[in-house]
């Protein structure tokens, strides 16, 4: 198998931060980032989360494009590099 997408998930009583996401760019728009996202935020509410927060550079248009079709209600943190 190869590593298309990765992400640091990071689960903190019952919040969930998700950090360093990256697809491999011959696997970006194939829904592997958000078929990973979805998992990681089941795998989080299962395991007691029941907020979640990301953190995004600001100039990242296709995390935010993927963020907001996802129609993920969570304030964003966009940090500028």
């Amino acid at each position: 198998m190869i590593l298309k997408c990765l992400w640091l998930g990071v689960l903190s009583d019952n919040l969930f931060g998700l950090f360093d996401v990256g697809t491999l760019k011959p696997y970006r728009n194939q829904g592997y980032a958000a078929k990973l996202l979805n998992g990681m935020l089941s795998w989080a509410a299962s395991h007691g989360a029941t907020q979640s927060y990301l953190q995004v550079v600001a100039n990242n248009a296709p995390a935010i494009s993927l963020y907001r079709k996802l129609v993920i209600k969570i304030a964003m943190n966009i940090v500028s590099n």
